[in-house]
């Protein structure tokens, strides 16, 4: 299967060797720009020649200062890019650019977009072309343009979260929503508002990505809440995919809810989620939960929920052969979980 590329609102991607921010802007914003304009339903905004031309100099700064850092060797075409436009007076202070626009939302939207873009560059993949790339690829050292792009969106925190939901989790395409939730995941609570109105959405896929999401923030006690609301969705797959955002949220309560939809969830999908989602949490109670449902799974012929609960339980016992319900309830009597050795 082709691998499916990425390309912010729809704006074909520019060439690797060119500066993103001003073939970005350019289409954005015209040759001419005056007030901003909006570029798409979309878009973060429009653009000033002012704006374009503060984050054009911080493309640059970004970009060279990612080259002086980098092992000596070949460097990435990006960052040669940024070489060859530099006047070759004192390097741009980065940090110090990156804080003038910390304060604008829309600048930072096209920053973050950027990064994102950079992120997709470097996971589609790229021949070596020397031996630091092959000894790079043979120790499985992360591309250095892919591990600064993950830091300094993780750095920017709430301020990229915008841009990462309406980009990427409100994405159609599966590959840019997984790396939303890898970013979702970097930064943390701070991500928490926007993702509690993408829960609230009238879209099931947007509730989806949210349910997704909420799981992998943290303990906070509002994306409990939000997940709890999502684990009664009326659409199936929002309740299901909230049994996902269940099995990472790493919480005692979320165990405890996901053991209640377990039993009592309607839809024979959603209760193996809740099943699955049940192995982050080896507990005598989650255990119990589970020869209960495959119990009820193998009266009522449900051989995916059966199949489901077996290999729960055989993580938890360390073993890989299948038992019958009495076996392991004769297993659980002796079973100590990990919190209790």
């Amino acid at each position: 299967m082709r691998r499916q590329s990425y390309a912010p609102n729809r704006f074909a991607a520019p060439a690797r060797t060119g500066s993103f921010v001003l073939a970005m802007f350019a289409a954005a914003c015209g040759s001419t720009s005056a007030p901003p304009r909006s570029v798409d339903p979309q878009s973060p905004g429009g653009l000033t020649e002012a704006q374009v031309a503060q984050l054009t100099a911080l493309e640059q700064a970004y970009r060279k200062q990612a080259a002086d850092q980098q092992a000596p060797g070949k460097l990435a075409p990006d960052a040669e890019a940024a070489r060859q436009q530099d006047s070759g007076g004192q390097p741009p202070d980065y940090p110090a650019l990156r804080a003038a626009i910390a304060t604008d939302p829309v600048a930072t939207a096209w920053f973050t977009r950027m990064l994102i873009r950079d992120l997709f560059t470097a996971r589609e993949g790229r021949p070596p072309s020397d031996d630091d790339d092959r000894l790079r690829a043979a120790a499985q050292i992360k591309d250095p343009v892919e591990a600064r792009a993950l830091d300094t969106i993780a750095e920017l925190g709430p301020a990229a979260v915008p841009t990462v939901v309406s980009d990427l989790l409100r994405h159609a395409q599966p590959l840019p929503r997984e790396l939303g939730y890898e970013l979702v995941a970097r930064i943390g609570a701070p991500a928490l508002p926007p993702l509690l109105e993408l829960a609230s959405d009238g879209e099931p896929k947007h509730r989806r990505a949210a349910a997704r999401s909420l799981g992998l923030v943290g303990a906070d006690p509002r994306a409990f809440a939000a997940l709890k609301r999502l684990a009664e969705d009326g659409e199936f797959d929002v309740r299901g995919t909230a049994m996902r955002g269940l099995g990472t949220y790493g919480d005692p309560a979320a165990a405890s809810l996901l053991r209640e939809r377990l039993q009592k969830d309607r839809d024979a999908f959603v209760r193996r989620a809740a099943a699955q989602a049940l192995a982050a949490y080896p507990t005598r109670a989650t255990a119990e939960a589970l020869i209960d449902y495959l119990d009820r799974c193998d009266r009522s012929e449900d051989r995916d929920g059966a199949r489901a609960a077996q290999e729960v339980l055989r993580g938890f016992a360390k073993t890989r052969g299948g038992r019958t319900v009495p076996d392991w309830r004769r297993w659980l009597a002796t079973w100590q979980p990990p919190a209790e050795r």
